[in-house]
């Protein structure tokens, strides 16, 4: 099932921290899941300037980031 756009006055980090491994789960791969919410987040937030938007998409990249680390990081484990 979809993830649902973000509440009003969410913060990305807190939609995407939910939205992405949604997706995951629902069968999506992990760079496209990241895409997909952030663009569900920026549908939701339709009054942000262009400088805002490129703020996000900077923060959806850094956070895309830091889960590929984890996830090499636990691999590397095994």
């Amino acid at each position: 099932m979809p993830v649902d756009k973000p509440k009003k006055g969410e913060t990305q980090d807190k939609y995407l921290a939910y939205c992405i491994p949604e997706e995951i789960n629902n069968g999506m791969e992990q760079d496209q899941a990241v895409a997909v919410c952030i663009s569900k987040y920026e549908q939701g937030n339709t009054n942000l300037s262009t400088n805002e938007r490129v703020a996000l998409k900077m923060n959806g990249i850094r956070l895309y980031n830091e889960l590929t680390k984890d996830v090499k990081d636990i691999s590397e484990k095994e």
